[in-house]
């Protein structure tokens, strides 16, 4: 299963050009360990993405909103 928060954070990399916090930078050492796969690669100061990198944050791009809007409709639900 592949879990959301990498996802979140690949698309905030996007946003932002980089990392910024170590414990996001060991998040996605722990989703590239545990799934063998590169997501980024460092180009001086710069982060690119990997293929497999590009098709996770696509994935984020689609999924995420549909869950966050998901998470919405559950809040107006409990009120």
């Amino acid at each position: 299963m592949i879990d959301i928060q990498p996802l979140a954070i690949l698309r905030e990399i996007q946003r932002l050009g980089s990392l910024t916090q170590s414990a996001v930078s060991h998040a996605i050492r722990r989703f590239e360990d545990r799934h063998n796969v590169k997501l980024l690669e460092r180009e001086g100061h710069k982060l690119r993405f990997t293929r497999a990198g590009e098709y996770l944050l696509g994935l984020a791009q689609r999924v995420l909103p549909q869950v966050e809007h998901g998470a919405g409709v559950l809040e107006d639900y409990a009120r």
